[in-house]
């Protein structure tokens, strides 16, 4: 016998979903390794509070920080954590759990490649049109 569960929906995200989907990219040990296009993705769909918590928490919410955002000393490289509201033993409250985000060199050197075959496939065609206006 199976039993409906109702999607809940909260008034405060449309991203709201629970079961929450999985993250995107993979883990390395205790690292979560992404490509810059998707963390630039979750910055905009989860947001960033790197000092302060969100107001509103509720279980299936996430959101960015930034461990380094506001350090006096010289600008160190960002690293990035992944907050994640789950369920509570006790109704009344919730957990948050944490996870480190990481740039994954793998999709970076893919992405990379990507853009030199582009620019190569470009400056082809601009070479074959150069050389085959020579010869007109």
């Amino acid at each position: 016998m199976s039993k409906h569960v109702p999607t809940p929906t909260h008034p405060y995200n449309p991203y709201y979903e629970w079961p929450m989907k999985p993250l995107p990219g993979r883990m390395v040990g205790d690292v979560r390794l992404v490509s810059p296009p998707e963390l630039d993705a979750l910055k905009g769909v989860w947001g960033e509070y790197s000092c302060t918590m969100p107001t509103g928490l509720y279980v299936g919410k996430r959101w960015l920080r930034n461990a380094n955002a506001f350090q006096r000393t010289a600008k160190p490289e960002p690293e990035w954590w992944i907050a994640e509201v789950w369920p509570d033993e006790n109704p009344e409250y919730v957990n948050i759990k944490w996870c480190k985000l990481g740039i994954d060199p793998e999709a970076v050197a893919r992405i990379e490649t990507e853009k030199a075959q582009e620019v190569e496939k470009v400056l082809i065609e601009h070479a074959d049109s150069v050389v085959g206006g020579l010869h007109a």
